[in-house]
């Protein structure tokens, strides 16, 4: 059976994946279909698992009315060419951040390549594969502020309308300044790598309403510098939308360069909303930690993440003559990789935004909001 409908005429839901490295969100809206943002892959017993892409064959969907790249880094990509190659010709729209900026974080990546060609192959052959799609129907939509994902319509007797917080138009003039300036032009000139938050100026943060029920997904969006850049812009913006939601993707994995205290306060502004985190394990301390989440939590009662680290002593990794001798050993962090993927289904009413239903699959888990993760 084609569970494309299959919600009904009251329900959505909502699926989040994020396996220690990367996100991606599953959506489904009576009447309008499948929603894709962003892709991981997660290696299980030596096999790449694509968790979106299982999600959905799982539910027998048969399109994808959008398909979503939020920002074009690795750890939101990575997958998104194989959802394209099974849903070729049966994705209505696909948006991502297509304008100023993209031919400099090409050249960015080609000078890259020495260190990281695989980081630049990957990124070129997702974009033929936008154009293998364009070329069998789908709509590319230039994603930024205030963009229309999905005009707002009337599905039964529901409202459904999402479109773009950001990027906005400074954000993006920056982020093409950063990476003009990073890329050598004469001999001897030095590379500049971008950091992390100077990449995530353009992510995008999506806006999401059907029915009474609000959510909004945060990408990598960060603070900002001011009040045209980041969480600060989008608050900021004159044509700010309501910004209360019945559920909020975190953005950028929980940090606290992305909690930004008045956005908070109107996420919370009608009803505190369910938080889900995606965990990012690949620093030294990973993301998200206890005390941004005890901030998170001063806005909401239910806060999930999608995955859980798990430590093993020094020990037994390294010979014991080792940890003896490096200084410094007896306080590494030893992250061992969990083998399952977990993620966070909920179900949503379009009438009313209460949560239905919770499917948790471990290593996901429910926060225990001023105890902590054990």
């Amino acid at each position: 059976m084609d569970t494309d409908k299959r919600c009904g005429d009251e329900i959505i839901r909502v699926a989040v994946f994020g396996p220690g490295y990367g996100e991606s969100i599953v959506i489904n809206i009576p009447q309008v279909g499948w929603g894709v943002i962003d892709s991981c892959l997660k290696k299980v017993h030596n096999e790449n698992i694509n968790p979106a892409l299982r999600y959905l064959k799982q539910n027998n969907a048969s399109s994808i009315a959008f398909l979503i790249l939020s920002h074009p880094h690795k750890d939101h990509y990575e997958g998104l060419d194989q959802i394209i190659d099974e849903y070729v010709g049966r994705i209505d729209r696909i948006c991502y951040y297509s304008g100023d900026g993209i031919r400099e974080y090409r050249d960015y990546l080609i000078r890259k390549e020495i260190l990281d060609s695989p980081g630049f192959r990957s990124f070129s052959h997702l974009f033929k594969k936008f154009e293998e799609a364009k070329n069998k129907g789908s709509q590319i939509i230039r994603i930024a502020e205030r963009t229309e994902i999905l005009r707002k319509k009337m599905c039964g007797g529901n409202s459904v309308e999402i479109f773009g917080l950001s990027p906005s138009a400074e954000s993006v003039e920056k982020y093409k300044k950063l990476l003009f300036e990073a890329i050598p032009k004469n001999e001897g000139d030095v590379f500049n790598f971008l950091t992390d938050s100077q990449h995530n100026l353009i992510s995008a943060a999506i806006w999401c309403s059907v029915g009474n029920t609000r959510l909004i997904l945060g990408s990598d969006v960060e603070i900002g510098e001011d009040d045209r850049t980041g969480w600060k812009g989008i608050v900021s913006n004159i044509d700010c939308p309501n910004l209360s939601a019945r559920l909020i993707k975190v953005s950028h994995h929980g940090s606290s360069n992305a909690f930004f205290k008045p956005a908070w306060e109107k996420h919370s502004g009608e009803t505190k909303p369910v938080a889900v985190v995606t965990p990012y394990n690949k620093l030294a301390d990973p993301l998200p930690r206890k005390t941004d989440l005890d901030l998170i939590a001063q806005y909401t009662d239910d806060i999930y993440i999608t995955d859980k680290a798990k430590y093993q002593k020094q020990k037994k990794i390294y010979e014991p003559i080792v940890v003896k001798n490096t200084r410094g050993i007896r306080d590494w962090k030893c992250i061992i990789d969990d083998p399952n993927v977990g993620s966070v289904e909920i179900v949503l009413s379009m009438e009313t935004g209460s949560v239905q239903e919770y499917r948790i699959m471990e290593p996901a888990h429910k926060y225990a909001v001023g105890v902590g993760d054990s």
